[in-house]
C-alpha cells in the first residue's frame, strides 16, 4: 500500500487499487479451497470427506486410499455459550479473548501512531508496515518450534510492551522501535488464531473463531483512541503487559490431538 500511495494520490482510487489483490485471493479461495475434511467428516459424513480428500490428492499429484477412521454421529444442536466455559475453557476462553482484543488494539494503534513518531514520516511508515512481511515467515517458524503457540504469543506481547515503553521513554527510538513492535504484534496475530483453531473442538471452532473476529473488530475500533491519549505508547506498554499476563493462562496446543465433539 505504501508503494501504491507513491503513485496513486487520490484516496478513492488508492483503495480500489489495494483491493485488487484481496479480490483475487477471495476468488481463488471460493473456487479452489474445499471445506476441511475433518469438518465434513463430522457434519456431512464420510462420502463428503472422501470427495474433499480425493480432490486434494489429485491437485497435489498424490494417491488417495480411503481409510477414514470411524467418528461419533454428528450433532446438529446449536453451540451454547456455556460450552466455551466448560472445564479448562472457563480460563482459556477469557484469556484468549483478552489477548485477541488487546492484540488488535496494539496492531492498529501502532499503525495509527506513525505520524506522531520522530523522524521522516514516509520512512517510519515504510518500516512500520514493511515489518509485517518478515512477521509472516517468523510466525510460522516460531509457532512450529519448541516455543509452541503459547510462548510465541507471550514473547510477542512482552516484546511489543517493552518496545512501546522504549518509544514512550526515548522518542528518538521512534520508527525503528515501532516497526519492531509491529513485527512482534503481527506474530501474535498469527499465533492467536492458530491456537484458537486448535483449542476448540470441530463443532465449536467456527463459532469460536467468529467470536474472536468480532472481539478483534472491537479492538480495532478502540485503537483509534490510542493516539489521542497524552502518552499513547505508555498506554500500549500497559495493555501489552496485561495481554502477556493473560497469555500465561493459555494452553499449549502444539502437537496435541484436536478435540472432536
Amino acid at each position: 500500500m505504501i508503494v501504491a500511495a507513491l503513485f496513486v494520490t487520490q484516496w478513492r482510487t488508492l483503495l480500489n487499487v489495494v483491493a485488487i489483490p484481496s479480490t483475487v485471493l477471495l476468488t481463488a479461495v471460493v473456487l479452489k479451497v474445499p471445506e476441511s475434511p475433518r469438518w465434513l467428516l463430522l457434519q456431512r459424513g464420510r462420502a463428503a470427506a472422501k470427495t474433499a480428500l480425493e480432490r486434494m490428492a489429485n491437485e497435489n499429484s498424490r494417491q488417495f486410499t480411503s481409510n477414514l477412521a470411524p467418528v461419533n454421529t454428528p450433532t446438529t444442536a446449536p453451540v451454547r455459550v456455556r460450552a466455551f466455559l466448560k472445564g479448562d475453557l472457563w480460563v482459556h476462553t477469557p484469556a484468549l479473548t483478552c489477548v485477541c482484543f488487546i492484540a488488535a488494539m496494539l496492531y492498529f494503534g501502532l499503525s495509527l501512531g506513525v505520524p506522531e513518531l520522530v523522524g521522516n514520516l514516509h520512512l517510519n511508515s515504510a518500516l512500520c508496515f514493511g515489518a509485517e512481511i518478515p512477521a509472516l515467515l517468523l510466525s510460522g517458524l516460531m509457532l512450529d518450534s519448541r516455543l509452541g503457540r503459547r510462548y510465541t504469543i507471550l514473547l510477542g506481547l512482552a516484546m511489543t510492551a517493552l518496545l512501546s515503553l522504549l518509544n514512550a521513554l526515548i522518542p528518538a527510538f521512534g520508527g525503528l522501535g515501532s516497526s519492531i513492535a509491529k513485527l512482534f504484534i503481527s506474530i501474535v496475530y498469527g499465533g492467536t488464531f492458530t491456537l484458537a483453531a486448535e483449542m476448540y473442538s470441530t463443532r465449536m471452532r467456527g463459532v469460536g473463531l467468529s467470536t474472536l473476529r468480532f472481539v478483534e473488530g472491537l479492538g480495532c475500533t478502540l485503537a483509534g483512541s490510542l493516539p489521542l491519549l497524552p502518552k499513547p505508547y505508555l498506554a500500549m506498554a500497559v495493555f501489552g503487559t496485561i495481554a502477556a499476563l493473560a497469555a500465561l493462562l493459555l494452553p499449549e496446543t502444539r502437537g496435541q490431538q484436536l478435540a472432536e465433539a
